[in-house]
């Protein structure tokens, strides 16, 4: 008796668990993608001296069907600018010595031009350094599967475009509902511990 009793009562918790539990928890974005890099000299396949101010890896996403990189530098106050084939870097983070920028770029498995102002400071340089610079990003696309990220990067964009539409119809129609799931989940707690009162009152009167 107690045994049937323990296991109607488990699957009862169970059961208001998961309607607890958001229907998407634990999904992770799969348009986004770690790869590794090097910023090369401009002219020669030499490393660049400015390939010691970016950190890797970056986050290759495609958005829209655009490819972007996502990457972080050091030293960033002295980067005073940095941009790609298709414009400036958007700037996601500054912390002043560290710099989370998003930068878009075009086919991967080509050198990406870059062009950048550094700023170095005399004390630090040992002589005053204020130039352009040129250079090349390659990135390492072993293992980097365009097309599904692609896939990926437009159902997300499906999705965010549904949300907004959905706001969009909210914003319309104001929803006089919103309280019901709250009170649906209620009552079925309320029910289960009631359930589980009855059960044990049964066992201790057959006992």
């Amino acid at each position: 008796m107690r045994k049937k009793i323990s296991i109607a009562v488990a699957t009862m918790l169970t059961a208001v668990f998961l309607l607890f539990v958001p229907a998407n928890a634990g999904l992770v974005s799969a348009n986004s993608q770690e790869v590794s890099y090097e910023v090369k000299e401009a002219g020669s396949n030499n490393t660049s001296v400015a390939d010691g101010y970016f950190i890797k890896p970056a986050k290759l996403t495609v958005e829209n069907g655009k490819n972007y990189l996502e990457f972080s530098l050091k030293d960033a106050d002295y980067v005073k600018s940095l941009s790609g084939p298709y414009g400036a870097v958007k700037v996601i983070s500054d912390s002043g010595n560290k710099r989370v920028v998003k930068l878009q770029v075009g086919d991967i498995s080509n050198p990406i031009d870059l062009q950048m102002h550094i700023v170095v400071p005399e004390e630090v340089a040992g002589m005053p350094y204020d130039h352009d610079h040129k250079a090349r990003m390659v990135v390492n696309t072993e293992g980097v599967d365009l097309s599904a990220l692609a896939a990926a990067g437009q159902n997300d964009d499906k999705k965010s475009d549904d949300k907004k539409a959905d706001g969009e119809k909210d914003k319309d129609n104001p929803k006089t509902s919103d309280t019901t799931p709250l009170v649906m989940y209620t009552v079925l707690m309320v029910g289960s511990v009631g359930v589980m009162v009855l059960l044990w009152r049964r066992r201790t009167a057959s006992e």
